[in-house]
């Protein structure tokens, strides 16, 4: 059984727990995931270290899609009279690791 593992999903180096949900970029509309960019697996206290990366896959479930917080941006220009709020919600994917790994 893993005790954790780091891997890189959508360019970004995650550490992943059994049992825990993480928040990544939207993957789209798929219903599993399997990674095959694993950097480290802690087992059993033994650190497997990969140079750059290990052969395991680790898959993942993908509970949902979901946004995230409003960001508001906010255009100015002086002297001109030029004002402009707009806003932008990312769209992130919930993952948990598989409980087969």
């Amino acid at each position: 059984m893993i005790d954790y593992a780091v891997c890189q999903i959508s360019g970004k180096q995650l550490v992943v727990e059994p049992g825990k949900e993480i928040a990544v970029p939207y993957l789209g509309e798929i219903s599993g995931l399997e990674c095959d960019k694993v950097i480290l697996i802690s087992e059993k206290s033994k650190i497997s270290l990969g140079a750059p990366f290990l052969k395991e896959k680790l898959k993942f479930e993908v509970l949902g899609e979901a946004n995230g917080k409003k960001i508001r941006v906010a255009f100015y220009k002086p002297k001109a009279n030029h004002r402009k709020v707009t806003g932008h919600k990312a769209k992130f994917s919930k993952i948990r690791l598989a409980k087969s790994t």
